[in-house]
């Protein structure tokens, strides 16, 4: 019942293996999903871009305007990471 190594994966195949799963096993299926959700809305603004960009042949000038609108000061995060070490 595996999917075909680089076939689609379908909605059926995830359901029916989680049913052969405990509820305890079915409870970790539920948080790595939640986790993998909010590792996604973590990403940098940076990554962000640059995985909009995919496919779009850009020049440097056209990534620097894209990242220029990154809030925040360099600065500022440096001096926040050595406060944050001591």
């Amino acid at each position: 019942m595996d999917p075909e190594p680089n076939g689609p994966i379908k909605e059926q195949d995830i359901l029916t293996k989680i049913r052969q799963l405990g509820p305890q096993q079915v409870a970790e299926v539920l948080d790595f999903i939640d986790f993998l959700a909010e590792r996604k809305q973590k990403e940098s603004p940076f990554v962000q871009i640059t995985k909009g960009m995919s496919g779009h042949l850009s020049d440097l000038e056209d990534v620097r305007r894209r990242l220029s609108k990154i809030p925040g000061k360099m600065s500022e995060t440096i001096r926040e990471l050595r406060n944050e070490r001591g």
